[in-house]
């Protein structure tokens, strides 16, 4: 089994072999070595199994390795490395019969929720548990009102109803990804069972993350904010759901128009109509205090979201599980369609602007052009994009060598194409006009609006090479501090937050 790292024209520029199949999800980190999951035999079997966690360095040495699974708990899916270098995952604990009823479970069946760990690396083969977060905490429960966590569900939004769905094979929650917001201090995951996105505070100690109150929030390890289906603490109906088996939700740290809000791979298995997947974008509710806004009554908001994406046909865009996405600098989004490992990258106007298939099944590599590359090629849990300034990658051996697959077609793809060529036409939307005087490198923006308009200039890998706010009327910006190559212009409407894309070509 090997991970790799490749261009965006899918040459390979490092790679790192395994002794143990893939646990489901792989990082670079800032320190330049590779944080990934491997998976060993545990006591739950099935998709998302982990178990082991290591650290490679660039040549792929194992540095230190640590593994979380034996009779009563099990990693499993993902993991998400902090700034400081520890590493939270997520795992399932054993609940035998006896404490499911006394919990005031409807049934006396074997469970397995979810709980997370915080590991603070030690030597080249331990570590320390220096946080943690448990389900089994924040139950409520109103069908035996003798048994623990006794309530009106409908009351307490904050706690995870111990009935809402039957254990499959005792797996409960299935949460499927884990994402750590750094300037917050918080937690988002996802439940596939429950079609619910969960924000935690990590700002709490253990003992108050098993608690009701203390964290910046107040609130413990109480849910502080949940969405996607309002059925689970009974204030909605089949109706008012909005997610089906989703994955990935991320904040969007750097964006032009969606920065601090949430995106969210919907995998849209057995929503109304046909199943198909989806992109959506919105932004929690917070308070003037920063914090999340619980409703008296009614469900968590948004009541829309702020971007969705879909395919022209709709169906032709369908991961039944899995998945990713991700908010870039330049304002697109990145997509992995994990069933065909499909990863492309769409404007916010829906075109899509790169696109790459995994050449890869099951960790045989195949023949470019072969019946089974058309049909769809590789599944991928997840796809990361790292910028050329990425700091892990300082000092290393960044030349690009062949494609992965074997017996790649001829292509003429290159990351910087230096043809002299520039047009972009108008925006109804936007009503404004862009032209590029090649032969002295000025960008001539013409804005009709009455609004100011945002215009950001990035380069291919996202990093933002320059940013100003643009009024009424004509202006000529300069573009002599650019070098040759590709980028994109990037404008947004403050006011209306419409915006358009397009691609700058610069040649010295």
């Amino acid at each position: 089994m090997n991970t790799y790292l490749v261009d965006n024209c899918g040459f390979q520029v490092n790679s790192w072999a395994h002794d143990t199949d893939p646990g489901l999800s792989t990082y670079l980190t800032e320190d330049g070595t590779l944080i990934r999951c491997g998976r060993v035999n545990g006591p739950l079997l099935g998709s998302g199994n982990g178990g082991l966690i290591e650290e490679l360095d660039w040549e792929g040495n194992v540095i230190w390795s640590y593994q979380y699974s034996n009779d009563s708990l099990q990693h499993h899916h993902d993991i998400s490395v902090m700034n400081n270098g520890n590493i939270l995952l997520l795992a399932w604990e054993l609940k035998n019969e006896a404490e499911v009823i006394a919990n005031g479970a409807e049934n006396s069946i074997v469970y397995w929720p979810d709980h997370i760990i915080e590991l603070q690396k030690q030597g080249t083969n331990e570590a320390l548990i220096v946080w943690e977060w448990h389900v089994w905490d924040h139950l409520v429960q109103d069908f035996d009102s003798s048994k623990e966590n006794y309530g009106v569900v409908s009351e307490h939004p904050e706690l995870i109803n111990l009935n809402a769905y039957p254990p499959n094979n005792g797996d409960w929650n299935h949460l499927n990804s884990i994402y750590y917001n750094e300037t917050r201090d918080e937690i988002i995951v996802s439940s596939r069972f429950f079609s619910e996105i969960w924000i935690i505070d990590h700002s709490t100690s253990t003992t108050e993350a098993a608690g009701h109150t203390g964290g910046f929030h107040g609130r413990g390890g109480d849910l502080l904010y949940r969405f996607g289906n309002p059925q689970n603490y009974g204030r909605g109906t089949a109706d008012d759901r909005l997610f089906y088996s989703q994955h990935s939700p991320s904040w969007i740290i750097e964006s032009t128009t969606f920065q601090g809000e949430i995106s969210v791979f919907n995998n849209g298995v057995f929503q109304p109509g046909d199943d198909f997947s989806s992109i959506q974008v919105f932004a929690p509710p917070i308070d003037s205090q920063d914090h999340y806004t619980t409703p008296e009554i009614g469900p968590f908001g948004p009541t829309d979201f702020s971007w969705s994406y879909s395919a022209s046909n709709p169906t032709s865009f369908l991961s039944t599980n899995q998945g990713s996405v991700h908010g870039l600098p330049n304002g697109n989004f990145l997509i992995d369609s994990s069933a065909q490992g499909h990863f492309f990258e769409v404007t916010e106007q829906g075109q899509i602007v790169w696109e790459y298939q995994v050449p890869i099944q099951f960790g045989t590599q195949m023949n470019q052009g072969d019946e089974w590359m058309s049909l769809g090629g590789g599944r991928a849990f997840r796809v990361e994009r790292y910028s050329p300034d990425f700091h892990g990658f300082n000092g290393q051996n960044m030349e690009s060598g062949l494609p992965i697959e074997l017996n790649p077609l001829p292509s003429d793809c290159i990351i910087y194409e230096s043809v002299p060529t520039f047009s972009i036409n108008p925006s109804e939307e936007l009503n404004f006009d862009m032209l590029y005087q090649y032969d002295i490198k000025l960008l001539t923006i013409i804005n009709t609006s009455l609004q100011n308009i945002d215009l950001n200039v990035f380069d291919l890998s996202g990093r933002k090479i320059s940013s100003q706010i643009i009024s009424s009327g004509r202006h000529e910006i300069s573009l002599q501090h650019l070098v040759q190559g590709m980028y994109l212009v990037h404008v947004t409407d403050i006011m209306n937050r419409t915006s358009v894309s397009q691609k700058l070509i610069i040649q010295n």
